[in-house]
C-alpha cells in the first residue's frame, strides 16, 4: 500500500492520536490523549474503532514485548494479552509514561517525567537507571545505542542524547 486513506477521520483521530501499533494478528491500536483511552480496529474490521481502555485513561505510547504482551503507558502501564482487546493495570509509575521501546535483545525501556528504567519480563520488575533524563519524550534503539528525546517545551538546553552503556551514562548529541 503506497497511497494515503483517511479513515473514520470524525470517531478516533480527531481525539488527538499519540502511538499506533499494528499488533501481529493485524488489529490496529490507537493511543489517544485527552482522557480517551485506546482505540481498537481489527483486522476482520478495520474500519469499527472500539475503546479499549478505560476512558479515562490518556494513553502516551505503544509497545509489544517480547512475551507477545501489548504494553500501554499511561501514568502507569496497562497490558494486554489478547491482541489489545482488553487491558490490566500493571504498576503505577507515580509519572506519566511518556516513551516505550524495546531494544534488540528484548529489554522493554520506558522513560517517564523523572526517570527511565528498563525491564526483562513485561515491567513485573524495573531496572531504575540512577543518572537519569528528565522529561523523556521518546526512546529508540541502534546497534548498541540508545537515544532518548527529551520535551523541553518552553525550556533551554540539549534535547537528544544517546548511551552506548544501557543508559549508565549520556552524551549530549548537541541538538
Amino acid at each position: 500500500d503506497t497511497a494515503w486513506a483517511r479513515i473514520n477521520e470524525n470517531q478516533v483521530f480527531s481525539l488527538m492520536p499519540r502511538d499506533i501499533i499494528i499488533t501481529p494478528l493485524g488489529s490496529k491500536l490507537v493511543g489517544l490523549l485527552g482522557g480517551k483511552g485506546v482505540y481498537r480496529a481489527t483486522k476482520q474490521n478495520p474500519t469499527q474503532w472500539v475503546p479499549t481502555v478505560s476512558s479515562e485513561s490518556f494513553i502516551n505510547c505503544i509497545q509489544r514485548s517480547n512475551s507477545g504482551k501489548m504494553i500501554a503507558g499511561t501514568f502507569g502501564m496497562y497490558s494486554s494479552t489478547d491482541d489489545g482487546a482488553d487491558w490490566s493495570y500493571v504498576f503505577d509509575a507515580g509519572q506519566s509514561v511518556n516513551a516505550l521501546s524495546k531494544d534488540s535483545s528484548g529489554k522493554m525501556w520506558a522513560g517517564d517525567n523523572g526517570y527511565m528504567y528498563y525491564s526483562v519480563d513485561d515491567f513485573k520488575t524495573k531496572t531504575w537507571l540512577k543518572d537519569s533524563l528528565w522529561w523523556v519524550g521518546e526512546i529508540t534503539h541502534s546497534k548498541n545505542k540508545i537515544f532518548v528525546g527529551l520535551n523541553r517545551l518552553g525550556q533551554t538546553g540539549p534535547i537528544l542524547y544517546s548511551s552506548t552503556d544501557e543508559g549508565k551514562t549520556w552524551v549530549d548529541s548537541g541538538i
